[in-house]
């Protein structure tokens, strides 16, 4: 059995998470999703050194920026051309 949360559970958090979005000014809810862009990033960064312990800052760079291109390109085509960048 999954320990994903059924979508039927999760809904009535996201409806009061948009509610709550919705009540906040256009800048803050850029401010949120910085943040948790940063946060993301972060702990990317972090997996990274887990997964290299001796790798070097500029290695990093790298890493997030090939893995952040990789994430855009992947929303960025249809489902059905994912396979290509996979």
């Amino acid at each position: 059995m999954s320990d994903v949360p059924q979508r039927s559970k999760l809904e009535p958090n996201r409806r009061q998470y948009i509610q709550i979005l919705r009540r906040m000014t256009g800048e803050e809810r850029m401010r949120i999703g910085f943040e948790l862009f940063e946060m993301a990033k972060n702990v990317m960064i972090e997996g990274i050194k887990a997964q290299k312990p001796h790798i070097e800052a500029e290695e990093i760079q790298k890493e997030v920026s090939r893995r952040m291109m990789r994430c855009h390109r992947r929303n960025s085509l249809p489902r059905s051309f994912r396979f290509l960048i996979d």
